[in-house]
């Protein structure tokens, strides 16, 4: 069963990961071409009622499009909804909302499905998009379409394909026949070359507009992509339900190895030399070597193991089903120390010296000392902290429940910020200047500026 963090409509709130006996959760959606649809997830009890309609502020809205649902039982938790939507008639394109209530225990969790359209593992920030020419967005390309077509030559030599740095102005429509990639490298490359005859710098936003490519790629990839890292030369992904690592070559948008991991493959991330996988079904790290496209070594953690990171010298991964952090050494693959945090430990971020560790169960944040492998502070920050990112001075968590981003002063170990953001904020990062912070409940991103 995928985790994911739902929040519920009763006085109790849903945990992920490690989820108590109480609690019901939903994993996937799927609709097939009969308008059969199949929920799964865990704690919906035997007499589940079901919901299915556009998404509204009012649960009770669905009342009129209540189904009649069977349930199967998968695993030990897990179970598998299904009904038809036959009886809601003809059914458009668009985004959905299910609800699943178990009445027993008087919990409800909701999810967004997507009808009518694909989806798949599309890796979008291996590209970028160029579509929309303009005069102002489009200075390295200003004089292309009469550059091409003008066979004149310059006093300086005979170079007729170079694109000035001053002057001129794009008239009419910009058509580039053929492979929009060639021509975006032609425009580059005669931009490049006249910016290397000048002493003159080119301004970042025409540099920018210079480099973007004029097209997008998808990458297909194995059941329901989770986590992404790079190595510096290749970007993986890790497919929670197939459970499999998938290896991208981003300058060819295409998938180069895939590696079977442990059971429901989550986190990622590369030490410098290898690639680490918590595999969070089945208490498993797995250790892959790029060099050799080989799954080298497989280690046992602790329960439910989620989040994993790199200190420079040791691989550290949040134990999320026994409150523990493993402590990794990596020439040996074998766990050196374990050490004990809050409940439902989750994300991490290095600051340098110390790991610091979110407790999604316990509303606080565990500074370890990596040198030590024990525990210096515990932090009091949001409800449900999850992310955490360091941005070179200052720690950042995201608090999914009360939808704020917490900043920590390393040497106090005291929050000296709080920062209201979109909805059940979930990841965040670092961009050099500003805090980027991923909002699941309001379909928003929010930019900080750091200090």
């Amino acid at each position: 069963m995928k985790r994911f963090k739902i929040c519920l409509l009763s006085a109790l709130m849903l945990v992920c990961f490690s989820v108590p006996a109480w609690a019901i959760g939903i994993s996937s959606v799927k609709i097939d071409s009969s308008n059969n649809i199949a929920i799964d997830g865990i704690g919906f009890g035997t007499k589940p009622q079901v919901f299915f309609g556009s998404p509204v502020p009012n649960m009770k809205v669905f009342a009129a499009q209540k189904l009649t649902p069977s349930v199967q039982t998968l695993s030990t938790t897990d179970q598998r909804i299904t009904a038809s939507l036959t009886s809601l008639g003809t059914i458009t394109p668009g985004t959905y909302e299910v609800i699943v209530k178990n009445p027993v225990i008087g919990t409800v969790a909701k999810y967004e499905v997507t009808y009518g359209a694909a989806s798949n593992g599309d890796i979008g920030a291996l590209n970028q998009r160029f579509t929309n020419f303009s005069t102002s967005n489009t200075a390295a390309l200003k004089n292309y379409s009469t550059e091409l077509n003008n066979e004149t030559t310059r006093a300086e030599g005979a170079e007729a394909n170079e694109l000035p740095l001053s002057g001129g102005t794009l008239t009419g429509a910009l058509t580039l026949a053929g492979d929009p990639t060639s021509n975006m490298q032609a425009a580059t490359k005669q931009y490049a070359d006249a910016a290397a005859k000048t002493a003159a710098k080119p301004d970042p936003a025409t540099m920018q507009a210079a480099l973007l490519q004029w097209y997008s790629r998808t990458v297909a990839l194995g059941t329901e992509p989770y986590a992404v890292a790079f190595d510096g030369v290749h970007v993986w992904v890790t497919n929670y339900n197939d459970n499999t690592v998938s290896e991208i070559d981003p300058s060819t948008a295409t998938v180069i190895n895939n590696f079977s991991v442990g059971k429901n493959p989550s986190a990622v991330a590369f030490d410098g030399m290898h690639v680490w996988v918590t595999n969070y079904n089945d208490n498993t790290v797995s250790e892959i070597d790029p060099s050799t496209a080989t799954v080298v070594k497989i280690v046992g953690v602790g329960n439910g193991p989620d989040g994993v990171t790199f200190d420079g010298t040791h691989v550290w991964v949040t134990n999320s089903g026994d409150k523990t952090v493993s402590k990794i050494d990596p020439s040996s693959a074998t766990v050196i120390n374990t050490v004990n945090v809050g409940y439902l430990p989750y994300g991490m971020a290095f600051d340098g010296t110390h790991v610091w560790v979110t407790n999604y169960g316990d509303k606080t944040v565990s500074e370890i000392d990596t040198s030590t492998a024990t525990v210096i502070n515990t932090v009091n920050v949001g409800t449900y902290p999850n992310g955490a990112a360091f941005d070179g001075t200052h720690v950042w968590v995201v608090n999914y429940g009360d939808s704020t981003v917490s900043e920590i002063d390393p040497t106090t170990a005291t929050v000296i910020n709080t920062v209201t953001v979109g909805g059940s904020p979930y990841g965040l990062a670092f961009d050099g200047a500003h805090v980027w912070v991923t909002n699941w409940g309001s379909n928003s991103v929010t930019e900080i500026p750091t200090r």
